[in-house]
């Protein structure tokens, strides 16, 4: 991958000229001071722009590095009470296979699942189990769409680094893969679990059909856990049937 931007610091040398009082040279001291501070605030915001270039870098990339932890996929099953009961396909054992084998590819920065751009990806979150006193951004609330467009590359990403994160095996979050969905609990105190669907396509491929977070890891009692389980469940149920509008039939 190519290494982010890095900012070009520009070094400026200039004069002072002096003199009997002049109001031409005064001016002139004064342009050339200005100058030079508008310099340095260009070079800070070089900064800071090269900084948000690597954290956006870091965000799509997996956090797995060669070498760093094994990394653990079983074939225990995972729950599926919240999808919709049509997006869960039956698989061979050869295929349940060939899909752990590929997400470890996947995971370890080799490729990345295929987008159906005319279905769009599914996603629901519970609020997560944030840990503060409000206030809190809205991300950490309940969200819900069809991620299309733009949205669903956006969401792939995210779903690639949650599942390298949680990859693994010392941090007993237990990734695992059954039929054609992968998952794993949450792990600890503030976090969440992870659901993720794939479809199967031609050649082999798979195109990554729905990401479901829950912040079930039960600090919060069971009944807010059931209530958060509840409105995913509707919300996914609700949006199974729907299209990307204006997009083409394909998987991309």
């Amino acid at each position: 991958m190519a290494e982010p931007l890095r900012p070009i610091f520009v070094l400026s040398s200039f004069i002072v000229l002096t003199g009997c009082g002049s109001t031409e040279l005064e001016d002139h001291n004064r342009m050339l001071m200005a100058r030079a501070q508008q310099l340095e605030a260009d070079n800070e915001s070089l900064e800071l722009r090269a900084a948000a270039c690597e954290e956006e870098l870091a965000a799509v990339e997996p956090d797995v590095e060669e070498g760093e932890g094994e990394l653990s996929i079983g074939a225990s099953p995972c729950g599926v009470s919240v999808l919709p009961a049509d997006v869960v396909i039956d698989l061979d054992e050869d295929a349940e296979q060939a899909l752990r084998e590929q997400l470890r590819i996947w995971i370890s920065g080799e490729g990345m699942p295929g987008l159906d751009p005319s279905r769009g990806t599914l996603f629901a979150k519970s609020e997560d189990d944030a840990g503060r006193s409000p206030p809190h951004p809205t991300w950490v609330g309940r969200n819900a769409e069809r991620a299309c467009g733009t949205h669903q590359k956006w969401l792939r990403a995210h779903a690639l680094r949650l599942l390298a994160r949680h990859a693994p095996a010392e941090l007993g979050s237990d990734l695992r893969c059954s039929e054609n969905v992968c998952c794993y609990d949450a792990p600890m105190e503030y976090s969440s679990s992870g659901t993720f669907v794939f479809a199967p396509a031609d050649g082999g491929h798979w195109t990554l059909r729905a990401v479901v977070e829950i912040a079930d890891n039960r600090t919060m009692g069971d009944e807010w856990v059931d209530a958060e389980r509840a409105w995913v469940t509707e919300q996914l149920a609700g949006q199974v049937r729907g299209r990307c509008a204006g997009e083409p039939t394909i998987a991309w």
